[in-house]
């Protein structure tokens, strides 16, 4: 992107439909999309992942609190048998 906008590719002609050329602004604009897009997928998967840590953390201290009342339960109660 930083080639296409230093202007050191100079204008590229792709051809295509009705022989229209691609300029390099054009190209800079599509790599600069590309570049943002991956960008914003790569915050998303980080972000995903920030809250998969959550939901592990949050349902790893609930299991080992409900262990911690059955445990805490189970040696407090009388034995009378």
């Amino acid at each position: 992107m930083a080639l296409a906008n230093a202007s050191l590719i100079g204008d590229i002609d792709l051809g295509g439909i009705n022989n229209k050329g691609v300029s390099s602004g054009d190209i800079a604009a599509i790599f600069a999309a590309q570049a943002q897009v991956k960008e914003i997928q790569a915050a998303r998967e980080r972000e995903e992942g920030r809250q998969r840590n959550k939901v592990f953390l949050i349902s790893g201290a609930v299991v080992s609190s409900v262990i911690l009342l059955i445990l805490l339960f189970y040696y407090t109660t009388s034995k009378n048998t």
